[in-house]
């Protein structure tokens, strides 16, 4: 006669309520929302420190180009200039 070892089919038989929670418990909570930010401050608002700040990396650019990327530079930035706000987001 065939006979089945109880105490492992028991155990496993007692644990299979526990599946579904132990799925749900290692999902992923939806990500919170970040926390709308403070409007920044239009160019002329910035303090002279700041603004050089930000032109800086553009200075060392600059500085290290030839007169092709020079060229290309001033391209993108006349490019830039005749865009509507919508096409420059």
């Amino acid at each position: 006669m065939f006979r089945l070892p109880t105490l492992p089919l028991l155990l496993t038989l007692s644990l299979l309520p526990a599946v579904p929670a132990l799925a749900q418990s290692t999902a992923t909570a939806p990500a919170a929302r970040p926390a709308p930010a403070a409007p920044l401050p239009a160019w002329e608002q910035l303090s002279e420190a700041q603004r050089d700040s930000l032109l800086a990396p553009l200075r060392d650019r600059w500085n290290g180009a030839d007169a092709g990327q020079r060229q290309r530079m001033l391209s993108h930035g006349q490019r830039w200039q005749s865009m509507s706000p919508e096409e420059r987001d």
